[in-house]
């Protein structure tokens, strides 16, 4: 979907010029969640993925206190997991965290099962 940057009213594909205020359309950069307000355009950033964002922050926790709390790692996968699933190419970022997240999650739940096994304490 565009809009004029001049008007705010959408613009159909393939035209070249604003039916409402005659405008030249160029197509420089594809707006994405876009809405009009008051006959001026107002672009939305692109969002993170929260999921994904706690996926990694929960990952690099685990650096330094997967030995307190071995569960951690577990969540870590399952934040980023959930993260990664619901990712919407176009609107949202946040994949490398989620994969950051998740990977670090692996390593570090594959270490505490590990040291689980052998009956090294945590």
């Amino acid at each position: 979907m565009m809009f004029c940057i001049n008007c705010g009213k959408q613009v159909i594909e393939g035209y070249d010029y604003c039916m409402k205020c005659g405008n030249k359309i160029e197509l420089k950069n594809k707006v994405i969640n876009c809405q009009t307000n008051d006959n001026k355009l107002v672009r939305r950033e692109k969002k993170s993925n929260f999921m994904c964002v706690s996926g990694f922050i929960l990952g690099i926790t685990c650096i330094l206190f997967y030995w307190i709390l071995p569960f951690l790692p577990i969540v870590a996968i399952i934040s980023s997991s959930i993260g990664l699933s619901k990712i919407n190419v176009e609107s949202q970022k946040g994949r490398i965290l989620g994969l950051i997240g998740l990977i670090l999650g692996i390593l570090f739940t594959i270490q505490v099962l590990i040291k689980l096994f052998l009956g090294v304490g945590l």
